[in-house]
């Protein structure tokens, strides 16, 4: 029997593989410690590449996730301007129907209402600020996605920890809080074409129950220099019944309890967040912090192109905050 030229070339390539795997075992038992050491080098520098590859590829995510906790989810920010000590009010109606006039993009806003404010609790008073959110938009334009409530009822708040101790209360404690709200009031005033000189409108006291008092802020706010800024949290539809529910107060103090009844505050706010549409995060996916950064000033100013620019303060806050850790990426880079 004969295996031809062919076969007798495999026969001696298995031959010596054989013999190679043989010698290859007998240097194994006999030096095993380098065979575990040169195993564990070579699995520790495939480990680190890998992670590193990893780290690169997902650290744009890290950063702007990291940003998103210490300035809410918020890709640009328009606040009132203050002039002479006094803030405008923005008309968020109108802004809303120029955006949807843009495209399907700029669907994603909602206002906010936020005022100066006086706490009073059982350990005495603490200036702060009442912040008014519409829960249910800010959940559907995805700012603050970690957020563990629903709407806030009406007459219940959620304040930060160091709020809480400061005026030494509770979840369930009832807190009396002073809101000025004459910036809102003048400027309805103003656009039903009244007077505002004769405007009386001192601070508004409301009473509210602590329904959650929070150590941390899911994204939803800028605390990134104090907790406190937060302020106190109250629902935007229900905050004009809890207003009224004080109207023998309100009349003692002769405010005008009509002009209060007729505020809208979905159309008359402080600030106007714009997201960006989903998914968020993949405009910060980008290693090269200027191409974010060129994504965000072309969306922002197409959006804020129909405004007038002296009534208005706008801002990146996400952007800014990346801003501060891209050359973080650029060495990961």
């Amino acid at each position: 029997f004969s295996l031809g030229g062919g076969g007798k070339w495999m026969s001696i390539r298995i031959r010596w593989w054989w013999i190679l795997i043989r010698l290859g075992w007998m240097s194994l038992k006999r030096h095993g410690w380098m065979f575990g050491l040169g195993m564990v080098c070579v699995t520790l520098i495939v480990a680190v590449v890998a992670s590193g590859l990893t780290l690169t590829r997902f650290a744009p995510i890290i950063v702007a996730r990291l940003g998103e906790l210490q300035v809410g989810e918020i890709d640009v920010l328009v606040e009132s301007a203050s002039r002479e000590g006094n803030r405008s009010i923005l008309n968020y109606t109108a802004a809303a129907g120029r955006w949807s006039q843009l495209g399907s993009q700029y669907g994603f806003h909602t206002p906010r209402l936020v005022v100066p404010a006086v706490a009073a609790g059982p350990a005495g008073t603490y200036y702060s600020t009442l912040r008014a959110i519409w829960t249910q938009r800010e959940q559907s334009i995805g700012l603050g996605s970690m957020w563990p409530f629903g709407p806030i009822r009406a007459g219940g708040c959620v304040i930060p920890k160091r709020t809480a101790l400061e005026l030494d209360v509770r979840v369930g404690d009832t807190i009396l809080v002073a809101i000025d709200l004459y910036s809102v009031l003048a400027s309805q005033a103003t656009a039903q074409g009244e007077d505002t000189k004769s405007l009386n409108f001192p601070l508004i006291p409301i009473s509210l129950t602590v329904d959650a008092i929070l150590d941390r802020f899911y994204g939803k706010f800028d605390v990134s220099e104090d907790e406190a800024a937060m302020g106190i949290v109250v629902e935007l539809d229900t905050l004009p019944e809890v207003i009224l529910r004080e109207e023998a107060r309100l009349e003692s103090l002769k405010i005008d309890v009509d002009a209060l009844r007729r505020i809208s505050f979905r159309e008359l706010t402080t600030q106007i967040i714009l997201n960006l549409p989903p998914p968020r995060d993949q405009t910060y996916r980008k290693s090269d912090f200027q191409l974010v950064q060129s994504s965000l000033v072309q969306f922002s100013s197409e959006g804020l192109s129909g405004f007038a620019t002296s009534s208005i303060q706008p801002s990146l806050p996400l952007l800014q905050q990346i801003e501060s850790n891209q050359y973080l990426l650029l060495f990961l880079g």
